[in-house]
């Protein structure tokens, strides 16, 4: 037995940071898509200004704006598109409860704008929809294992929902990270306890 064997089973998932986590991920898939339909112009462009407003990454962050109504994250974004892309910097932005909320309500927004490129690819227009699938299953997820009082039925609905949404990820997105493995293996064991 491992040293800490005894103890890591004391820990427990707390909902919040995981629904946060699992949305920023979410989200971080469907920009890699988006920026991937870009690439042509991003290379000139210093600011999302230089960008045509008909590019899939102006109307994917439009959408975050003006849809979903997270301006802390457009604005981030816009910030390290400017200062710290061409230093090789990768974006990052720790999600918050109000855009994890907010993602749970329009998520598919993001997908609709980026279906909307015609010159997605058979395995792109994939990924699309099984990020919507696996989004429609994080939300189902979290309105369960956020709640104080859970009935039977809806735990062993919670385990299938966590399931489906690591196999999506295992099978047609970016596989598994420590994110997906605790939504989909920790989230539901932690809950059932």
């Amino acid at each position: 037995m491992p040293p800490l064997g005894k103890y890591v089973d004391l820990f427990k998932s707390e909902p919040l940071h995981n629904t946060n986590n699992a949305w920023q991920h979410w989200f971080m898939s469907a920009l890699t898509i988006a920026m991937h339909y870009t690439n042509s112009h991003l290379k000139s462009a210093t600011t999302i200004s230089d960008l045509p407003v008909n590019t899939p990454l102006v109307s994917f962050l439009n959408c975050v704006r003006d849809t979903l109504k997270c301006g802390r994250l457009y604005k981030s974004f816009l910030r390290w598109f400017a200062e710290k892309r061409k230093k090789g910097i990768s974006f990052s932005y720790r999600f918050t409860g109000l855009e994890s909320k907010l993602f749970c309500w329009n998520f598919a927004s993001l997908v609709q704008e980026l279906l909307k490129v015609n010159t997605l690819s058979k395995g792109s227009v994939i990924k699309l929809h099984s990020l919507v699938f696996a989004g429609v299953r994080l939300r189902d997820a979290v309105s369960i294992y956020s709640r104080v009082e859970i009935s039977t039925e809806q735990l062993n609905n919670l385990q299938i929902l966590c399931q489906q949404f690591f196999n999506v990820f295992y099978l047609f997105l970016d596989g598994i990270t420590p994110t997906v493995w605790t939504i989909g293996v920790a989230i539901p064991y932690h809950t059932r306890s």
